[in-house]
């Protein structure tokens, strides 16, 4: 498992997430897989850039989590990128790495008209946001992670990609809704000034208003303690296809396992046509037929599996 959240991790740095965010935080946590170290090449940011705590609906305790004011804004699923502004110009654009360091691609941010290269603060300061494409995009999180890996300026810019700021360091206002509507009068899209509708959203973000208290509350290792995402439980969807046929693998270690091929179909954002049938008596259990209707899905959105036996 740690070699796949390792690989998982790698994909994720080079703009190729195969696992949702919440699926990657549930392993890693389970796990105990902390191996997110920079990578070569890799710039240190500004100011840390944090991942949300999640809670699930289901769970009933966003109402009990917070007895200060608090500001909700959309959970934007694109790609989370720092900006840093030295004395008003545009200096570096960072993606989020393992939030501590990030993948430099200045180069490109620095070329595209709807991000501002002055701001009018004299000092450092880092804006961070997310990089969204609209999610009538084939698999547009990966769309928008990957485009912040091109190499060339000019295919970056002809990209139908969206930054939208939520959050600003150092602090410099009162409250936070203060602060993002200081960053949206730079002419910034801010999390504040609209719901996204037309970008892939994941939840909902719970933030304390009030600064002062947000940083009295402190952070983890990896979260700030006052806000978090509150998301719904991912429901796998599932796919009707035709078995068409079954062949038995063998593998290094000399398991042989039967494999499902059946009619391509797509799901999470994928095509699949084949499956493990785990071993004999899954099969069996499952009563295969070639020709037979079956059910099938791709578990945690990435492994595909055979779930039931229609029959014919």
């Amino acid at each position: 498992m740690k070699n796949f959240l390792k690989k998982a991790a790698y994909e994720y740095y080079n703009g190729n997430p195969i696992l949702e965010d919440s699926h990657f935080d549930y392993l890693a946590d389970k796990y105990n897989f902390d191996d997110l170290g920079a990578k070569d090449g890799e710039v240190k940011h500004l100011y840390q850039m944090y991942s949300l705590r999640n809670i699930y609906e289901d769970e009933n305790k966003a109402e009990t989590e917070f007895s200060k004011a608090v500001i909700t804004t959309p959970k934007l699923d694109g790609a989370s990128l720092a900006l840093v502004y030295d004395d008003g110009f545009l200096i570096s654009a960072t993606t989020r790495g393992d939030g501590i360091q990030g993948k430099d691609c200045t180069h490109l941010i620095i070329a595209h008209p709807s991000i501002p290269n002055n701001v009018p603060y004299t000092h450092k300061l880092q804006i961070t946001g997310e990089v969204v494409v609209p999610k009538t995009t084939k698999n547009a999180r990966n769309v928008a992670a990957g485009a912040l890996n091109l190499k060339s300026e000019d295919e970056f810019i002809t990209r139908e990609i969206t930054f939208i700021a939520y959050g600003m360091s150092p602090s410099t206002e009162e409250t936070y809704l203060k602060e993002m509507k200081l960053v949206q009068s730079w002419k910034f899209n801010t999390v504040v000034n609209s719901d996204y509708k037309e970008f892939p959203r994941d939840g909902v973000v719970f933030r304390v208003d009030n600064n002062a208290e947000f940083e009295m509350m402190g952070y983890t290792n990896k979260h700030p303690r006052g806000a978090f995402a509150l998301k719904k439980r991912d429901v796998e969807p599932l796919a009707e296809t035709t078995l068409r046929k079954v062949i038995w693998q063998t593998s290094k270690s000399g398991r042989i396992t039967p494999v499902a091929h059946f009619d391509p179909v797509e799901l999470s954002d994928a095509t699949i046509s084949k499956a493990t049938l785990n071993n004999a008596g899954f099969v069996e259990e499952l009563k295969l037929n070639i020709g037979d209707k079956i059910l099938v899905r791709r578990a945690g959105k990435v492994i595909p599996q055979v779930v039931t036996n229609l029959g014919v």
